[in-house]
């Protein structure tokens, strides 16, 4: 699979990958704020944007990313995974510790995330019926100014465009997908977080409806090295609603301040 991706600044270098669903545009606005001394990498991820072809799960997304940073010849990078990709970089973290210089998880899936939901998803064709309604649901809400002012609501000023552009083509098919393999793989890597000695940044919105900020805080208490973040009046959709905030973190994230033992 060739991945899509942009590539800006030039120093240390930080993979920002996007949720589900989404695309590298989510990350843009986090991106443009950041030092031109950081070089942040931000790829569709597969089954997404302009990457597209057959989404991935956990372990074969953590694959694509060291795959990645083997075709541009980076050594080591600074992974951050927002809400699903969150256990992509935990992934990394787990299978590749050489290559990953700390994590930054925002809003990130995690122990206690899965909930009701998220098992109706994983339950075939049931998952696949529910998935089609309510992206098509969503697209069609986008149409319309009273649609578009209930998503800015939710998810920022910028979160209509982004959510049209993840809705494009078959991502419904991609999400589906994902939900799945969260169900697989999660407890896994769940089970191991006190083995990940990698520098971690645990963010959190403190309105964030769609994961618990008892996730997080598990996150940052299981994790060796680690320390929690709670960006104030954000949702789930930190890197569009509080892009500045957001850029700080990483920032910091990459330098991992306090975080070495």
């Amino acid at each position: 699979m060739t991945i899509s991706y942009a590539d800006r600044g030039s120093g240390d270098a930080v993979v920002l990958l996007h949720g589900q669903p989404g695309t590298a545009a989510d990350w843009a606005l986090v991106a443009e704020r950041l030092s031109p001394e950081v070089r942040a990498i931000i790829p569709d991820r597969p089954g997404y944007g302009k990457t597209g072809g057959n989404p991935a799960g956990i372990a074969e997304n953590a694959h694509a990313v060291i795959s990645l940073l083997d075709a541009l010849d980076i050594e080591t990078a600074t992974i951050a995974g927002h809400s699903w990709a969150g256990g992509v970089a935990l992934a990394v973290a787990l299978r590749h510790p050489e290559r990953v210089r700390s994590i930054i998880l925002a809003a990130s899936i995690g122990p206690g995330a899965l909930h009701r939901v998220d098992k109706l998803l994983g339950v075939r064709r049931l998952g696949e019926i529910a998935a089609y309604g309510a992206m098509k649901g969503m697209g069609r809400a986008l149409a319309f100014e009273r649609g578009k002012r209930f998503f800015s609501h939710r998810m920022g000023e910028e979160g209509p465009g982004l959510l049209a552009e993840a809705l494009r083509g078959k991502a419904w098919r991609s999400f589906v997908h994902e939900q799945r393999a969260m169900l697989e793989e999660l407890p896994e890597i769940g089970s191991k977080l006190e083995s990940i000695h990698t520098p971690a940044l645990v963010v959190i919105g403190d309105r964030d409806k769609i994961v618990s900020a008892s996730v997080g805080t598990a996150l940052a208490e299981r994790l060796p090295i680690s320390e929690l973040v709670v960006v104030p009046d954000a949702g789930h959709g930190l890197p569009f609603e509080a892009p500045a905030a957001m850029a700080l973190i990483v920032e910091r994230g990459i330098k991992a301040p306090g975080l070495a033992v």
